[in-house]
């Protein structure tokens, strides 16, 4: 068991790495490999949920995200949310906003979505309001 923790957080740390360096998808595949370990870490669901985002996947994004706070409530019980519970479902629910808004806006209706490449995919969903965001959404589509 100890051994596959181990490998885990190699994983873990191979992935951070490739998102520091634009490597989205050696990203998506280390964490691939370390959730078919431990498929119960939020976590790795929000660093792979990261990676989609970079790719420009929201359905894979949001669907990771989802997954990232299903298991943090989990882990938090019913009586109290984390910090970490409380801050995936602010970047997912920023995340939803900000798609409603733009298909609301848009009329189109259409499900693409890009992320800024100089501009690390965490840090524009877990630091910018959706209402400011929505021209870098714009400029993504099409």
């Amino acid at each position: 068991m100890n051994r596959s923790l181990a490998k885990v957080e190699a994983l873990r740390t191979q992935a951070a790495d490739a998102l520091d360096h634009h490597q989205y998808h050696a990203a998506i595949v280390a964490l691939s490999s370390a959730l078919y370990l431990k498929p119960s870490d939020p976590e790795l669901y929000e660093m792979r949920g990261e990676a989609y985002a970079a790719l420009c996947d929201v359905h894979s994004t949001l669907l990771n995200y989802r997954r990232a706070v299903k298991l943090s409530q989990e882990e938090d019980g019913a009586l109290h949310a984390s910090k970490d519970t409380m801050r995936r479902q602010q970047a997912l629910a920023k995340l939803l906003d900000l798609r409603a808004i733009t298909m609301l806006d848009d009329g189109s209706f259409s499900q693409v979505w890009c992320v800024e490449r100089s501009t690390p995919a965490h840090t524009m969903i877990t630091s910018t309001s959706p209402i400011l965001l929505i021209p870098w959404f714009r400029r993504c589509f099409f």
